[in-house]
């Protein structure tokens, strides 16, 4: 059969479709969709790889965080007790009686772990007398509201929530004595090395000089980041002590009696400001500095280059009153304020103490290049102790009044 031009026409048209549509659907669309996968691969590989390369970028400065986050909480938790050993605590407890000449017996309850109790405020009306209207109104401060005060507001984002817990031990106490020797005990407890809790105190007068009375101390523990109590964890009463015969007369002997005498030999020195330099290979800052005794840890600065670090710190006064501020590469404190922050020396000077420590290797280039502007009346004296013999980690210039620098 002769097919006219115009069926071959339409026969070729229809095949060239058939033939697009077959490689389109057998050939082209596999293909697409192969190169869509691999693109999407690609992208995936592709945001892992800057992932981890910007992780490798920061890893850096995520170590510094870590050891700023470490050095605060350490310092945070420095004043409570890693653990609780009974035994220290009796030791140190004896010798404090021993010192202050109080008669007291003492009783301990069991070492348990409790859960931290998160702190709730709330609110209540203060009592009045049926006069205070009179008053007020004759004071022209009329109020028909009640005197409500708030006990403490509890902020939800501060507020302790979680479940966990700290070790817990509880000591009642009974004790005799004059009342300057039982203030001098309360005052003991409240300068107690680790912080505790001293509750349901009770004094009664025997006669016009002594009084009795008793209390309850509460002691509390929690793990720790670093080895910062490492004293109080080893024991070491390993020789003979106490006595053959626990209630024969005689004072006992051995490590319990040296170690108190080594210890009431230990005079310890109260600095206004501190500062801590240590080795490039520490787990914490380089360098931390701060004010003395600040239980809140704000004025507490960190740096963590293995190089000198340029410190400047400016003591001022206006009046009676003295200030200071102290500046890093890193940040200063207080952040603004052209005074400073308002202290108390605890002596007639301002005594600063610089903890260092020797040089591990050639590589450990950390040190601090101090400066001391002395714009007070008052003589500043500064101690650096353990330093570096051979490469000192330490050097201070100073400006202003008289700045004293002792080595030790």
């Amino acid at each position: 059969m002769k097919m006219s031009q115009r069926e071959k026409s339409l026969l070729m048209i229809v095949s060239c479709v058939l033939v697009a549509v077959l490689y389109f659907q057998f050939i082209f669309s596999p293909k697409q969709n192969k190169v869509n996968q691999l693109e999407n691969e690609l992208f995936d590989v592709q945001t892992r790889y800057d992932q981890v390369m910007e992780n490798i970028s920061s890893l850096e400065s995520r170590k510094d965080k870590i050891k700023k986050i470490t050095a605060s909480v350490s310092e945070t938790t420095s004043v409570l007790y890693p653990t609780l050993i009974q035994e220290k605590i009796i030791l140190a407890l004896d010798e404090l009686i021993n010192e202050t000449g109080i008669a007291a017996t003492i009783g301990f309850s069991q070492i348990s772990a409790q859960a931290v109790q998160p702190f709730t405020g709330g609110t209540y009306e203060l009592p009045q007398s049926s006069l205070s209207v009179l008053t007020n109104q004759y004071s022209g401060l009329t109020t028909n509201e009640p005197v409500v005060e708030e006990a403490i507001d509890s902020d939800s984002d501060s507020a302790i929530t979680s479940n966990s817990t700290a070790e817990i031990m509880s000591i009642g106490l009974s004790f005799t004595g004059t009342y300057e020797v039982v203030k001098a005990f309360i005052d003991a407890i409240q300068s107690w090395e680790y912080n505790l809790v001293l509750s349901n105190l009770s004094l009664t007068p025997l006669n016009e000089s002594e009084v009795t009375g008793s209390t309850t101390l509460e002691f509390y523990a929690i793990p720790k980041l670093s080895n910062q109590d490492q004293e109080y964890l080893e024991w070491t009463l390993e020789d003979t002590y106490g006595k053959e015969l626990p209630f024969s007369s005689g004072a006992a002997s051995g490590a319990y009696s040296s170690t108190i005498e080594q210890l009431l030999a230990s005079g310890v020195k109260v600095y206004d400001f501190m500062m801590l330099v240590r080795s490039s290979a520490s787990d914490l800052p380089a360098v931390t500095i701060g004010k003395a005794l600040d239980e809140s840890r704000d004025s507490y600065l960190f740096t963590d280059k293995n190089e000198i670090e340029p410190i400047t710190v400016t003591f001022k006064q206006e009046g009676e009153k003295y200030y200071y501020q102290y500046e890093t590469s890193e940040g200063a404190y207080p952040s603004s304020g052209e005074l400073g922050v308002e202290f108390t020396p605890v002596n007639d000077t301002i005594e600063m103490q610089i903890m260092s420590e020797s040089r591990l290797e050639a590589t450990d280039q950390v040190g601090v290049q101090l400066k001391v502007k002395n714009e007070t009346d008052l003589v500043v004296n500064i101690e650096i102790k353990d330093d570096d013999t051979e490469a000192p980690r330490v050097s201070v210039n100073s400006e202003g009044f008289t700045v004293n620098v002792k080595n030790k």
